[in-house]
């Protein structure tokens, strides 16, 4: 993530949303998991974060992009 949004964004987000919309940690990745129809597949982001099974995986458009949310080869996302 580019250093002005680093500063920027944390501060501005808890303004602007309640606390449950505010992540603990942001992560840039290259891509984001999508379904067959565009729309971003937050259930299987989910499950990989938290080192579950992602059932849904023959709907992805890009399954490869859930690689990025795997808590093994990416520490930060250690919940």
């Amino acid at each position: 993530m580019r250093a002005p949004y680093r500063r920027t964004w944390p501060s501005g987000s808890r303004t602007g949303a309640s606390s449950r919309h505010v992540p603990d940690r942001v992560i840039q990745v290259r891509d984001i998991p999508r379904t067959s129809t565009g729309k971003v597949s937050e259930f299987a982001v989910r499950a990989a974060i938290h080192g579950r099974e992602v059932t849904n995986r023959d709907a992805q458009e890009n399954p490869e992009a859930l690689l990025a949310f795997d808590p093994a080869r990416l520490p930060d996302l250690a919940l």
